[in-house]
């Protein structure tokens, strides 16, 4: 998993209902083309591999996003390291990013009754 924190200079701007669409588009312009047009299913359905999750609070932005193919998390660290997260024309005081390995181990299977 992947968490990015921006901070923002100023507090509470107008932006809530557009920063998953200016994520969703950073992350089509950093990724593969075949990311944007999805995976069809065998009953024509289409899926995407990747979900992500913004919350916004004060001058906080907290991005947590997942990827099936863990090399998308990866890339997109690296160009917010090196290039910045770029969410349209709003400007970004600072920027942490984190990855997280969540790899499960040793899992148990619980018998239940009922």
């Amino acid at each position: 998993m992947l968490t990015i924190k921006a901070t923002l200079p100023t507090r509470n701007l107008p932006i809530r209902r557009v920063l998953a669409k200016l994520f969703q588009s950073f992350v089509y312009h950093t990724l593969d083309d075949k990311e944007h047009r999805g995976y069809k299913h065998q009953n024509g359905k289409v899926f995407k591999s990747m979900n992500f999750k913004i919350n916004y609070i004060d001058n906080d932005i907290l991005i947590k996003y997942v990827a099936i193919d863990k090399e998308n998390e990866k890339t997109l660290a690296t160009k917010i390291l090196l290039e910045g997260l770029k969410l349209g024309e709003i400007h970004i005081a600072q920027t942490e990013v984190s990855l997280q390995n969540r790899q499960e181990e040793n899992r148990t299977k619980i018998k239940v009754g009922g």
